[in-house]
């Protein structure tokens, strides 16, 4: 079962609660058998971040930026970076990636990651292919 809990000012905050549950249950139907808690923050900035994820198997912590830049981010741009934070969450809690160092497993793949640039972490590369389609589908 999955525990969504969202923090600080969020416009739409309805909206965004069930777009949350929609894209963590594209990812997993019934097919876990523990609860799972995320937390999710709306942040004034984020140091030139949009979004921050950690977590564990069982609990995901999730920052959004209400500003990036010095600009107001729209519902949509939220919307697309909350859809890849919650990619990052999906990794987090099957196991494929941990913040403790930059190993990358997705069944029987195991990669270690140091030294490869952002854009190339398969974990990026992964949330940056699914952000538009969860946006796609349970945003639009």
């Amino acid at each position: 079962m999955f525990y969504i809990d969202f923090n600080g000012r969020w416009p739409q905050k309805d909206r965004f609660q069930e777009f949350a549950y929609d894209c963590i249950y594209h990812f997993f139907r019934n097919d876990l058998k523990r609860d799972i808690f995320i937390d999710i923050h709306m942040k004034r900035d984020l140091n030139n971040y949009l979004g921050l994820c950690d977590g564990t198997r069982n609990q995901v912590e999730i920052e959004i930026a209400r500003n990036y830049d010095n600009n107001n981010e729209s519902i949509n741009a939220l919307a697309l970076t909350l859809a890849h934070e919650l990619v990052h969450a999906k990794q987090f809690i099957r196991g494929e990636i941990n913040d403790s160092n930059y190993i990358y497993k997705k069944g029987s793949v195991t990669l270690d990651c140091e030294g490869v640039r952002y854009s190339q972490q398969p974990w990026e590369v992964e949330a940056y292919e699914l952000q538009q389609e969860l946006f796609d589908l349970y945003w639009l």
